[in-house]
């Protein structure tokens, strides 16, 4: 206890409500230098009072929540409402829209087609027509190029027998040359013989005339 008679432990003040036991009985009273008894701070009330206020603001805002998702169920389910009836109306009036518009689409097209009946023929018969002129061309066409190409292969087939007898030719004048090319060498070896004979013969004449010379001198 000091000079003011108030206790140096001070007490340390919570927000809950359950430590209001924890502020002594006789803390709520104190004298002053005067010994007369006067009203100090009683934290216990004031944070209660302080709890229910907090707890009074919760409850109103979550009253105010609750009225305001009320509300926006309200409004979503009208809005769903309004939405799928003008679904329906928007769908009855496409529904005799389309039915008018295709009533309007069969008669016209009946129309066009009872007076286009005598143009499709026309039209038909002139295709039918061209079409018989383009097959009669590509027909005769066709006769023109298979009477080419026989000819073609007939003028291979000559020609391939052509070749093949200038190629038999070409060989038997290629064996008669080269027949003959070996007779003129047998003859050329011949004559080489004979060249040498007579080439010998003359030595030996010129020997035989030398040694008579000889013999007729002495």
């Amino acid at each position: 206890m000091g000079r003011t008679g108030i206790n140096k432990n001070k007490i340390q003040p919570t927000n809950s409500i359950n430590n209001v036991s924890a502020y002594p009985i006789s803390s709520r009273f104190r004298t002053n230098l005067t010994g007369k008894y006067h009203h100090i701070f009683k934290p216990e009330r004031h944070f209660l009072k302080k709890d229910n206020m907090n707890f009074n603001k919760d409850q109103e805002s979550n009253d105010d929540q609750a009225r305001i998702h009320n509300k926006n169920n309200d409004i979503m389910v009208s809005l769903a409402a309004i939405l799928k009836k003008r679904e329906n109306q928007t769908s009855k009036s496409v529904d005799r829209e389309f039915e008018i518009s295709s009533s309007t689409i069969i008669s016209t097209l009946s129309s066009y087609i009872g007076k286009d009946d005598d143009i499709s023929n026309k039209i038909g018969s002139e295709y039918k027509h061209k079409m018989d002129e383009h097959a009669e061309d590509r027909l005769n066409n066709l006769r023109k190029l298979q009477l080419g190409f026989e000819k073609y292969q007939l003028v291979k087939t000559n020609l391939l027998e052509e070749l093949d007898k200038n190629y038999s030719y070409i060989l038997r004048v290629q064996r008669d040359f080269e027949k003959d090319l070996k007779h003129m060498r047998e003859h050329q070896t011949e004559i080489t013989n004979l060249y040498e004979e007579i080439e010998k013969n003359s030595q030996h004449l010129c020997k035989c005339m030398e040694n008579a010379a000889k013999v007729f001198i002495i």
